[in-house]
């Protein structure tokens, strides 16, 4: 899957998801058959985001190195923690508090406070336009969680995301990774029209967009 009109800085290697599947396999005694194997996009949002806040310097070289190692395995566990808390209903913001606040205490990240945006999805366009906003900002780290129709009901899908300071408040960027695909850099500017590509992308491939929301997240 791509989003059309940009390059990305690395592409994720499905070869290496598989493997490192069985890794998890082995360490959980889970069967490749186990819900929980259907994805571990949190784990590995959440170490992309955290080696980004510790390492901002870092090249997309040695990001992507980070994710294609030890930590994949980690991100795993992560996400078990994460799908074992289940759905306790209520808002968005009380979910994000229940099913990711304990899973980002292993990297020493806390849910910033009222801090959770959840945009309307009727229109992509509008959706990356209210979105944009809350992501751009200097310093922002978040991530953001996409609600997608399939044949077999709803999925949720986590990314993450990090705006630049730039240099004298130029050449700002937005780093996003999303496992499913890799890692963009794109000027800020182009923030509302790449998520509308992106969104774009996702409702082309599956069935649809339910719902797109984020929090930001700090040292805690």
């Amino acid at each position: 899957m791509e989003v059309e009109g940009y390059k990305k800085t690395f592409a994720m290697d499905q070869g290496v998801i598989l493997s490192n599947d069985q890794n998890f396999q082995a360490m959980y005694g889970a069967p490749l058959t186990d819900p929980k194997r259907s994805g571990i996009c949190t784990g590995l949002s959440m170490i992309w985001l955290a080696r980004t806040m510790t390492f901002p310097d870092d090249n997309a070289k040695k990001r992507e190195a980070a994710l294609n190692e030890a930590a994949f395995i980690w991100g795993g566990r992560t996400q078990d923690q994460h799908l074992a808390l289940g759905d306790p209903g209520g808002s968005m913001d009380s979910f994000f508090h229940h099913a990711y606040g304990e899973p980002l205490r292993a990297y020493s990240l806390v849910i910033s406070p009222k801090s959770t945006v959840e945009v309307d999805v009727s229109t992509l366009a509008g959706a990356a336009a209210n979105f944009a906003p809350h992501v751009k900002d200097k310093g922002t780290y978040r991530l953001w969680n996409i609600g997608l129709k399939t044949a077999g009901g709803s999925a949720g899908h986590m990314v993450a995301s990090y705006a630049s300071g730039g240099k004298m408040g130029f050449f700002r960027h937005l780093y996003f990774f999303d496992p499913n695909l890799g890692e963009y850099k794109i000027d800020t500017g182009d923030t509302a029209k790449f998520v509308e590509a992106w969104l774009k992308a996702y409702d082309n491939t599956f069935l649809g967009v339910l719902w797109l929301a984020s929090f930001e997240v700090e040292y805690g």
